[in-house]
């Protein structure tokens, strides 16, 4: 959700949505609103998102167990290549 702020997502056929705005006592805009069904909207929007993304593989009934970071392997970033995931049927890593 970093790239957010540059970007519009598109909610209920052709309605754009401002996202990341502020609200209440915030100090930060970080509240996407989408008439009453927000969490939905923004779901399905990720959802289509990854699943067209070329370099993102979905694994269904696994569980997150570490990152991979750049400094973990080694290198001066701290970007993720990826995750050490378990299996939740074989229980392989």
């Amino acid at each position: 959700m970093t790239d957010c702020p540059n970007k519009a997502f598109l909610f209920r056929g052709t309605k754009r949505v401002s996202i990341l705005n502020r609200e209440g006592g915030h100090g930060a805009r970080r509240v996407i609103h989408v008439a009453d069904a927000t969490g939905l909207s923004v779901q399905s929007t990720l959802i289509r998102k990854i699943q067209e993304h070329p370099n993102i593989t979905v694994l269904e009934r696994h569980i997150a167990i570490d990152l991979i970071t750049g400094e973990k392997l080694g290198h001066a970033d701290k970007r993720c290549y990826g995750a050490y995931a378990l299996d939740s049927d074989s229980g392989e890593v």
